[in-house]
């Protein structure tokens, strides 16, 4: 069910947590795994899931980091949000828009939208345990 992209990100932010703020131990990526990261590292931002907390202009990847808000409080739902997943889930204040777009269609889509929210809102990024070798691109230590 979860993307490498999603796999990677959740990675991630564990990491930072549990690091102090350092985005990963360069050494355990391969090449194009670094490369993802460094992608995910820059969108974050946007996101609001990651702050900068000290910039290395050459490398996001030796940049220091912190969570905007506590790993137990990140859902699967912002992990979709985040990554651009397959399900487009706008923000609270924006999902009223489709019923006046839709109609009825819209109204329904706005519950749908609402349930998935919901349910996706209730599952914690720190819940989630993935293997390593789960992730492509990990070595395994």
């Amino acid at each position: 069910m979860l993307t490498l992209e999603m796999k990677e990100l959740i990675f991630l932010l564990k990491e930072v947590s549990y690091t102090q703020g350092y985005a990963e131990r360069e050494q355990s990526l391969s090449e194009s795994s670094r490369q993802l990261v460094r992608e995910l590292l820059e969108r974050l931002p946007e996101s609001e899931l990651l702050r900068v907390v000290t910039s290395c202009p050459s490398d996001s990847l030796l940049s220091r980091y912190e969570l905007s808000r506590p790993l137990q409080e990140i859902t699967l739902c912002d992990i979709l949000r985040a990554t651009g997943g397959f399900l487009e889930l706008p923000p609270m204040d924006l999902s009223r828009l489709q019923s006046d777009q839709y109609g009825l269609a819209g109204r329904r889509l706005d519950v749908l939208g609402g349930m998935i929210r919901r349910a996706l809102s209730e599952i914690s990024v720190a819940d989630i345990i993935l293997r390593e070798d789960e992730v492509k691109g990990r070595s395994q230590q």
